[in-house]
């Protein structure tokens, strides 16, 4: 039997372990606790973002938790989600606006947003002149340079909804 020999590759450089560091105690600064907002601490923007649910709900309660699309509702399991007619975004008073707020399913929704350009056509069929009818209520709503109360109109639309479901 003969030997076999294996070539043992020299290494060029050996790096050496980073030298441990000294443990010592933790210390740090003691970090400020944010304070917990609440309501009486919202702004008004805070209020607009509850006002624009209790519209999404009302708008939901009003078309019977049903898509306003395709037919899927709340009784078959579909989730309802309230979608704006007029973007939030660049609409930001119309937000609260029942009447800029439609039912529809999860799936009809994201069709709502992928697809604007064949979901403008369907909605001008559905609803004839509404979009002209949105668009000449937030030109009015603009003419008037009044900055909305958004926690009035919170409340106002609690006490609708509350008066809806009793």
């Amino acid at each position: 039997m003969s030997h076999l020999t294996f070539a043992v590759p020299k290494v060029l450089s050996v790096k050496k372990p980073p030298k441990q560091l000294k443990r010592t105690a933790f210390k740090s600064k003691p970090t400020k606790l944010k304070k917990r907002r609440t309501k009486a601490d919202w702004t008004n923007e805070d209020w607009r973002h509850e006002a624009v649910e209790w519209a999404k709900k009302i708008a939901k309660h009003l078309a019977g938790y049903v898509c306003c699309k395709c037919g899927n509702s709340a009784e078959m399991e579909k989730q309802q989600h309230g979608s704006h007619i007029l973007p939030e975004g660049k609409f930001h008073r119309m937000s609260v606006i029942v009447e800029n707020i439609m039912d529809q399913c999860a799936r009809c929704h994201f069709d709502w947003h992928e697809n604007p350009l064949a979901q403008k056509k369907w909605f001008e069929e559905k609803f004839p002149g509404k979009y002209e009818q949105l668009k000449a209520m937030d030109a009015e709503f603009k003419k008037d340079h009044i900055k909305p109360n958004y926690k009035q109109i919170h409340d106002d639309l609690k006490a609708e909804y509350d008066s809806l479901i009793n």
